[in-house]
């Protein structure tokens, strides 16, 4: 999903104090997610793995393009949001309405409008931003490049179960179900893993 610009023309952001103050514009998000049996995030926090995973991907405004960046170890922070499936959630309107949306969307590749304008910080009502983990790693799609500074949020979105199986009856171009949409973990080579302070 393509982030547009907001209403005064601006592109959401965030800035980074990593060597100075840089600046990281949104540029897309998407989801990764399992099956009936699997789960589907791509991130594990104390040997538990969630229903799914949303990367909030911003392409550093430094560079020019997303090639330019993939080459360089700041290319990109990509803000990831575990998902948990719950039967009596506490439930997140703008993530609810963007899984309802799924629904009428058939094919992988397809699209359909939101049907409410939202902003970016309504995925976060329950996520205190503040508490996060955070460390330098890669893309989790093909070229998977080591380009990434990554946050990782612990405080899971509760999504309803009847919701977040819409993802699981996208097909693609060959009417196969599309499942499993997750890269298995990965070894970590002894790379550090950094834990905000919080509040």
């Amino acid at each position: 999903m393509r982030i547009p610009k907001t209403v005064d023309g601006s592109r959401p952001s965030i800035c980074i104090s990593t060597e100075g103050q840089q600046v990281f514009e949104a540029d897309q998000l998407h989801f990764h997610w399992g099956s009936a049996l699997s789960k589907g995030s791509e991130h594990c926090l104390d040997g538990n793995y969630y229903d799914g995973e949303v990367h909030i991907v911003h392409k550093n405004a430094s560079y020019k393009s997303n090639k330019e960046a993939g080459l360089q170890p700041n290319g990109f922070a990509v803000l990831a949001l575990l998902i948990r499936n719950l039967e009596d959630p506490i439930e997140t309107p703008a993530m609810n309405m963007i899984c309802k949306q799924v629904s009428s969307i058939t094919k992988l590749d397809d699209s359909c409008p939101l049907e409410d304008s939202m902003a970016l910080q309504d995925l976060f009502v329950s996520i205190d931003s503040q508490k996060y983990f955070t460390y330098q790693g890669s893309l989790t799609t093909p070229p998977c490049a080591e380009a990434v500074i990554w946050f990782v949020f612990p405080t899971p979105l509760d999504v309803p179960k009847e919701l977040w199986k819409h993802f699981w009856q996208l097909r693609d171009s060959r009417d196969q179900r599309v499942l499993n949409t997750y890269r298995e973990l990965q070894d970590g080579h002894d790379r550090p893993v950094y834990r905000s302070k919080g509040k």
